[in-house]
C-alpha cells in the first residue's frame, strides 16, 4: 500500500477523482439500460422510469462520494504515518560523521557577518584565492544553530566550527539541567544537518574576561557544564560533532589549564585561541609554551581555534612562522580571525588580512602550498 500511496503523493485528490467518475459512469450505464417493452397503455410511465434513473444516478454519485471521503480520509491517514516513519528514518535516527585529523588539514576563518551570511567567507575566498576548510562563528547561549549557514558552508567544502558562549548564564545551571530544553533543540538541529561540525563551549575558560572564566566562575562547574552539555548531545544522537576544547594561550596569571580539562572521553580535538602582537610575535612564544602544557594533558589532535597578527608584528614575515609552524608541529591547521577591533585596549588591533594586499597574497600562496586534503 505504501507504494501506492507514494505513487499518488498525496493519493486523495486523485482517488477521488477516479471514484467520483466510476460512480457517474455506473449511473450513465445504468440510464442506458433498454427496460423491457411494455404494453402501450404503460407508456405513460416512461417519464416516471427517466426521474427515478436521474435520482438512482444522484444517489449512486453521493454513495461514491461519501465512500471515497472515508477511503480518502484512511489513506491520507496511512500517508502521513508512511511520510513520518520515512523522515523519522531519514532525520530523526542518530548521526555520525567525523572528521580526518591530518595535520595541516584545516585552514579556516572568522568574518564578521557571519552566520547571518556566507558572503563574508566567500569574499575571503575570492581575496585569497583558497577555499577555507573551516568557518568559525559565536552562538550566543539561547540562539538556535544557524543551519541555512551549516549547509551553505558544506556546499563549499567548509566545516562550521560554532563556540557557544554561555555569557552570564550560571555553569551549574547548565550541569543540572536547567537548560536540556535549549541544548536539545540544538542537538536536534545539529542532527538534522546530519554532516560534521566542531563545537565549542565556554572558550578561553582559563583566562580571566569571561564571566565563565578563571576567578569568574569555578573551573569544577565549568568542567560540569562541559560535560553535561556533551552528554545531552549525545543522548540526542548528535553523534556529528567533533567537540573542540578551547583554552586561551598561557600567561602570567592564567588559569591552570588541568583544572579545565574534562577528559579524552568528552574531547575530540584541542583548541587553542593565540595572537601575535607587536611585543611577542615569534611562533616560539606565542604558540609554543601553550602547545607544551597541553601536550602534558593529552595527546588529542590541535588546532589554532583563532588568532590573528597585529599590523605592528608583521604580518607577512608572521605569517610565514604561522604555517611553518603549524606544520613542523602537526597542528591541524588554524583559524585567522579576519576582523578588526577597537584600538587601545588590551590584545585589540586590526586583525584584517585586506588591510594588507602583500598579506592576503602571501596567505594565498602558503595555504595553497603548506594545505593538505583531510
Amino acid at each position: 500500500m505504501h507504494e501506492v500511496f507514494s505513487a499518488f503523493a498525496p493519493p486523495g485528490r486523485w482517488l477521488f477523482v477516479k471514484i467520483v467518475v466510476i460512480a457517474f459512469c455506473a449511473a450513465a450505464l445504468f440510464r442506458a439500460m433498454p427496460w423491457r417493452p411494455r404494453r402501450l397503455h404503460n407508456a405513460d410511465k416512461r417519464p416516471k422510469r427517466a426521474i427515478l434513473g436521474v435520482w438512482l444516478a444522484v444517489l449512486a454519485g453521493l454513495g461514491a462520494a461519501v465512500c471515497g471521503s472515508v477511503v480518502i480520509g484512511k489513506s491520507n491517514a496511512d500517508y502521513t504515518a508512511y511520510a513520518r516513519e520515512q523522515y523519522l528514518a531519514q532525520y530523526d535516527r542518530p548521526a555520525h560523521a567525523t572528521l580526518a585529523a591530518s595535520a595541516a588539514s584545516y585552514f579556516g576563518v572568522y568574518e564578521p557577518g557571519t552566520p547571518s551570511s556566507y558572503a563574508p567567507v566567500a569574499a575571503f575566498a575570492a581575496a585569497t584565492h583558497v577555499q577555507p576548510r573551516v568557518s568559525l562563528y559565536y552562538n550566543a547561549w539561547g540562539a538556535p544553530f544557524q543551519l541555512a549557514f551549516a549547509k551553505t558552508a558544506y556546499a563549499h567544502n567548509t566545516i562550521t566550527l560554532v563556540q557557544f558562549m554561555p555569557t552570564n548564564i550560571n555553569l551549574t545551571s547548565i550541569a543540572r539541567g536547567r537548560y536540556d530544553k535549549y541544548i536539545r533543540s540544538y542537538a536536534a538541529a545539529v542532527r538534522t544537518f546530519r554532516r560534521p561540525v566542531i563545537i565549542g563551549f565556554g572558550p578561553e575558560m582559563n583566562g580571566n574576561w569571561y564571566s565563565w572564566g578563571y576567578l569568574n566562575s569555578p573551573a569544577s562547574a565549568w568542567v560540569a557544564a562541559w560535560r553535561h552539555v556533551v552528554d545531552v548531545f549525545r543522548a540526542n544522537g548528535a553523534d556529528n560533532v567533533s567537540w573542540l576544547w578551547t583554552p586561551n594561550m598561557i600567561y602570567t596569571g592564567s588559569g591552570p589549564l588541568a583544572s579545565y580539562w574534562p577528559g579524552s572521553k568528552y574531547v575530540t580535538w584541542v583548541g587553542m585561541d593565540a595572537y601575535f602582537v607587536p611585543q611577542k610575535h615569534a611562533f616560539t612564544d606565542v604558540i609554543v609554551p601553550t602547545l607544551r602544557a597541553i601536550r602534558k594533558i593529552t595527546s588529542d589532535p590541535v588546532i589554532i581555534a583563532e588568532t590573528g597578527i597585529a599590523p605592528g608584528a608583521g604580518k607577512v614575515a608572521t605569517l610565514k612562522q604561522l604555517f611553518a609552524g603549524v606544520s613542523k608541529d602537526r597542528l591541524l591547521g588554524f583559524v585567522y580571525f579576519d576582523g578588526n577591533q577597537p584600538q587601545g585596549a588590551n590584545y585589540h588591533y586590526r586583525w584584517r588580512l585586506e588591510d594588507s594586499p602583500a598579506a592576503v597574497a602571501e596567505y594565498g600562496r602558503l595555504a595553497a602550498s603548506y594545505a593538505r586534503g583531510p
